[in-house]
């Protein structure tokens, strides 16, 4: 069993350091803590911050998801006017059959 002494008897800490000193070293510890958790503290603001401002603002977002409708519409006419010159390429170079004769 641990006895503290809270310096009425003789004035000493549980492991005979003069009572100043024990004070100071639980000062010491209590400002070593309070500075651990305002790291973490500013930590966790500072990845709040950048997680708020990972995607553009609402107007920024409207804007560049109506150019990728406007791009998309734009890909899809270009898409079906070459599938098309390709279908009317195909049926235009119908093989021609020639038959070559050996009567000479």
């Amino acid at each position: 069993m641990v006895k503290i002494s809270l310096g009425t008897e003789n004035e000493s800490s549980p492991d005979g350091a003069p009572l100043d000193q024990f004070v100071a070293s639980l000062q010491h510890a209590k400002d070593d803590l309070e500075r651990s958790f305002c790291d973490l503290i500013d930590q966790k603001m500072r990845a709040d911050y950048d997680a708020a401002r990972v995607l553009p603002r609402e107007e920024d977002m409207d804007q560049l998801l109506r150019y990728d409708r406007a791009l998309q519409k734009k890909f899809d006419w270009a898409l079906h006017n070459l599938l098309e010159s390709q279908q009317r390429r195909r049926k235009a170079q119908a093989p021609v059959s020639v038959q070559v004769s050996a009567d000479q």
